[in-house]
């Protein structure tokens, strides 16, 4: 009996120490589950703090913002997410916020060619290679047979739009362009985005005519949408450094006003690499944001990086690997835009081709 006695004692320790050590391991165990929980709750709280912050941002102007106390923490996430955030982190945030605005699921394009009619220009932006003086030799507009030739590819190759650009030539009135626009809507079935808020100023200045006066003629002629070229970087410290006799940034944004005023759709763009700072792609983007919180007439925005080969003008700032941080960020600092549009810029892949699909120009 005492040999039996002292064995299930024994037993009844060994259990005992057993079930200790289990409680300690489930205790460990739970310990690390939690920390686990604090950590995701943790980065839940904060993107959900950073999420409330960018909708927060979006009901107010960045200036405004960062007039307020306590804004440099607004300004602070925005400046770590361009800067410092994640490349592949970045891009899933910003898928995420595709898919939240299209649950469908459905990426589309168009086909589309650009078409440069003229190569004249008296602006002479330093980072500009393609344009050339008044009188150069090489100076040229192109024929109609010429445009006729490229509308008819386009048109077999399935494209519906013309992205039709070109330099400020002080020899081409508004009436070669509403000529230009009816002859091509009499003769083709493509939708003519044309122009750009640089060229209606230029535009305008020449006719001694209002923006929307020139918008409305154009529009009758047959202009159906307006490009967002000649923004670049939508800041006039930035711009008077690398094209000082170009369009500010408040006249941009008014050509645009009154298209939208008029009913015309456009774009929206930003070139970057000029050896911006962050603050600028940022204010860039408020401004534009904030047009879009008035008028609602963007469709699209699209960036793409400043292509610095032989252009000796200007010093690039932007690698290629940093090309998708604006493009992302974009997608948490514009909620009221429906789409982020894609471009091809000078051979660089930089994701599907959205703006020119078709054949080259």
């Amino acid at each position: 009996m005492l040999v039996g006695g002292a064995g299930a004692c024994w037993c009844c320790v060994l259990r005992a120490e057993i079930l200790l050590m289990m409680s300690w391991t489930l205790a460990c165990i739970s310990s690390f589950i939690s920390a686990i929980s604090r950590a995701f709750a943790c980065s839940s709280a904060l993107f959900a703090c950073s999420s409330s912050l960018f909708a927060f941002s979006s009901a107010c102007s960045l200036r405004s913002v960062l007039a307020d106390v306590g804004s440099s923490l607004v300004a602070a996430l925005l400046k770590l997410c361009l800067t410092h955030a994640d490349t592949m982190a970045l891009g899933l945030a910003a898928d995420a916020r595709r898919k939240a605005l299209h649950p469908e699921g459905v990426v589309s394009y168009i086909v589309d060619r650009n078409v440069n009619y003229t190569n004249v220009c008296v602006t002479r932006c330093k980072f500009c290679n393609f344009f050339v003086p008044p009188g150069s030799r090489q100076s040229y507009v192109l024929p109609r047979e010429v445009l006729a030739e490229k509308f008819r590819e386009t048109e077999a190759l399935g494209g519906i739009q013309i992205l039709l650009q070109g330099g400020l030539n002080p020899d081409l009135k508004l009436a070669y362009y509403e000529d230009l626009f009816r002859w091509t809507k009499e003769n083709f079935s493509l939708r003519l985005h044309a122009l750009s808020p640089t060229e209606i100023l230029h535009i305008a200045q020449i006719e001694g005519l209002s923006i929307r006066a020139v918008l409305q003629r154009l529009m009758a002629a047959g202009m159906d949408s307006l490009p967002g070229g000649g923004a670049e970087i939508l800041d006039d410290e930035i711009r008077n450094r690398i094209s000082p006799f170009k369009n500010s940034t408040e006249e941009w944004l008014e050509v645009m006003r009154q298209a939208h005023a008029l009913g015309m759709k456009s774009t929206a763009t930003m070139v970057f690499g000029f050896q911006e700072t962050s603050e600028h792609i940022l204010l860039h983007l408020d401004r534009i944001r904030s047009l879009q919180d008035e008028t609602g007439g963007f469709t699209a925005f699209i960036t793409w990086p400043f292509q610095a080969a032989e252009c000796a003008g200007v010093s690039p700032f932007a690698a290629a690997a940093s090309t998708l941080a604006p493009s992302s960020c974009s997608t948490r600092r514009q909620p009221s835009w429906p789409f982020i549009a894609a471009a091809w810029a000078g051979g660089l892949p930089l994701a599907s081709p959205a703006e020119s699909g078709a054949a080259a120009p």
